[in-house]
C-alpha cells in the first residue's frame, strides 16, 4: 500500500483492483485513477463526488444517548458540565481579560457575546438536569 495522503491511498486501492499498481509510479496510479473516474484532476473528482450538500441530523452533534451511559459516566459528565458553567461565569465576570479590545466592539456585539455565554450556561444546566433525571430514574444503587 502506498504511503501518502488519503487521495493517493484511494487511487492505489481503486487502481489496484484492475491493474498491478505495485509496478506503477504514484503519478501513473493517479493518472489511471482519474482516467477511470472520467475526470481531469483530483479537485474535479472531489467536486463531482461531494457536490451534493451533506445532510447531518441534529443528533449528530449531541452527546451519546444518556440511557446507554453508566451512572459513573453520567456523574463524570455532570462534574465536567459544572466546570464549564464556572468557566463561562468567569468569562462573563472577566470579559475584558478575555477580550482586551472589548471597548472597540459595538454594544450589539458585546451583548451578543454575553448572551451566548448565558445561553451556554443554560444549556449546561439542562444537560445536568437530564443526567440527574437519568440517575434518579435508575436509582442510586447502580454503578
Amino acid at each position: 500500500m502506498a504511503k501518502g495522503n488519503f487521495f493517493v491511498r484511494l487511487c492505489y486501492a481503486v487502481v489496484g483492483k484492475t491493474k498491478d499498481a505495485s509496478k506503477m509510479t504514484t503519478k501513473e496510479v493517479i493518472e489511471e485513477f482519474l482516467r477511470q473516474k472520467g475526470v481531469s484532476s483530483p479537485r474535479e473528482y472531489f467536486r463531482k463526488k461531494f457536490r451534493k450538500k451533506v445532510s447531518i441530523g441534529l443528533n449528530f452533534f449531541s452527546e451519546k444517548a444518556l440511557e446507554t451511559q453508566s451512572i459513573s459516566e453520567l456523574r463524570r459528565g455532570i462534574k465536567k458540565l459544572n466546570k464549564r458553567i464556572v468557566e463561562h461565569e468567569e468569562k462573563i465576570k472577566n470579559y475584558k481579560k478575555l477580550y482586551p479590545q472589548w471597548d472597540t466592539f459595538s454594544k450589539t456585539h458585546q451583548q451578543g457575546i454575553i448572551e451566548h455565554w448565558i445561553k451556554e450556561i443554560n444549556t449546561f444546566k439542562n444537560e445536568i438536569a437530564n443526567r440527574n433525571a437519568e440517575i434518579n430514574k435508575r436509582g442510586n444503587n447502580e454503578t
